[in-house]
């Protein structure tokens, strides 16, 4: 194979990965028409649906896992005050408290047992 073929080949790959990334990703939070927070992916799950996950399936726990970090990751980043108000916690800690909420309140979403975890540390702050 002559190295201009090699060449174009690569830059072919890489831009069919871009593009798979790019329109396939799924988001995780945005703003609806009014302004409002929309949650997509795993936080718009019920409650119920992720207790079933985490017990059937291999990665279901660490699925939410990463789910609930990378929420709480982005709460950091855009509140005021406390920089790291999770600090001094683990993150394994964080989701098995989301996992007992979901377990108490099965028709609640996801996000709403996030939202307890951050209105309960919050809380503490204060």
């Amino acid at each position: 194979m002559n190295r201009y073929f090699v060449t174009k080949v690569k830059k072919l790959r890489f831009l069919i990965s871009f593009f798979a990334v790019f329109v396939f990703a799924s988001a995780v939070a945005a703003r609806d028409q009014n302004g409002i927070g929309a949650t997509f992916s795993y936080g718009s799950k019920s409650c119920g649906a992720m207790t079933d996950d985490v017990k059937k399936t291999i990665d279901g726990e660490n699925v939410y896992i990463a789910y609930v970090e990378g929420y709480l990751t982005a709460i950091n980043v855009l509140s005021l005050g406390k920089a790291n108000f999770f600090d001094g916690t683990e993150s394994i800690s964080r989701f098995k408290f989301v996992l007992k909420y979901c377990e108490d309140n099965p028709l609640d979403l996801v996000i709403a047992a996030i939202n307890k975890l951050v209105l309960r540390y919050k809380e503490s702050l204060y």
